[in-house]
C-alpha cells in the first residue's frame, strides 16, 4: 500500500474531506481568475495603452496548444506502463 492510500484510510469522514478539498479548489481556481483576468488585462493596459482583450484573443491558440501537448504528455508518462 502506498503512502497516500494510508493516508486515505484513516480518514474519519471522507466526504466532509472533499467538500472542503472541493471547496478550496474553487478558492483558488477563482483566484487566478481575477487574477488573469483582471489584474493581468489592467497591468497591460497601463503598460501599453493597447486593448488587453485584443491581446488575450491573440494568445488564445498558443494557450490551446501548449494545454493540449501537456496533456498528452501527462498522459504518456501514466499510462505508458500498461501500453
Amino acid at each position: 500500500m502506498c503512502l497516500i492510500t494510508g493516508k486515505i484510510l484513516f480518514i474519519k469522514d471522507l466526504g466532509r474531506t472533499a467538500q472542503q478539498l472541493g471547496l478550496y479548489m474553487i478558492t483558488i481556481i477563482t483566484g487566478l481568475l481575477v487574477h488573469a483576468i483582471g489584474t493581468l488585462s489592467i497591468l497591460y493596459f497601463a503598460v501599453t495603452r493597447k486593448n488587453p482583450a485584443v491581446f488575450f484573443k491573440g494568445v488564445l491558440q498558443a494557450w490551446v496548444t501548449a494545454l493540449g501537448t501537456a496533456s498528452r504528455s501527462l498522459y504518456r508518462v501514466f499510462f505508458s506502463f500498461s501500453l
